[in-house]
């Protein structure tokens, strides 16, 4: 589900891409909660224990790619 969002409001997910769950809920399927990131980046946003919250600059690059 969170991809099919991610491509409404979008139009695409670039190749290498995965739609990531901002707060770590993957059952929150809301466009504000999601962030398309590239595979490798992916991981980093995760730790043994919980989630990392994505650094704003990393965000708002990650945002630009799909402006």
């Amino acid at each position: 589900m969170c991809k099919y969002l991610w491509i409404q409001k979008f139009g695409r997910l670039l190749k290498g891409d995965v739609v990531h769950h901002i707060d770590g809920n993957g059952l929150h399927d809301h466009i504000e909660n999601l962030l398309a990131v590239p595979r490798s980046v992916h991981p980093t946003l995760h730790n043994r224990y919980w989630l990392i919250a994505p650094p704003a600059e990393l965000k708002e690059a990650c945002l630009a790619r799909y402006a």
